[in-house]
């Protein structure tokens, strides 16, 4: 069994961002006793997110967590960046 959450093993080195297709397949063939969102460590709104606009998202989740950033914060962010330009 995979003791970390997706987002916990990246974070750590232990997998990568071409992993994710594994670990939702694992959470599908067995049974894990949590949802897929709290399997992959995603917050609600990451989880949103990532259902709307794909695993493009998550290189961004994994460089927020990583820095501390809030992702909602780094959109909001983000889109007064591209306003600007």
């Amino acid at each position: 069994m995979l003791s970390k959450t997706y987002v916990q093993a990246c974070l750590d080195g232990d997998a990568n961002i071409f992993d994710l297709d594994d670990y939702i397949d694992y959470w599908h063939n067995n049974d894990i006793g949590m949802t897929l969102r709290e399997f992959l460590g995603l917050t609600p709104y990451e989880y949103q997110k990532w259902g709307k606009i794909s695993d493009s998202i998550i290189k961004d989740v994994l460089r927020c967590r990583k820095e501390g950033i809030d992702f909602a914060e780094y959109e909001r962010m983000k889109g007064e960046m591209l306003c600007k330009d």
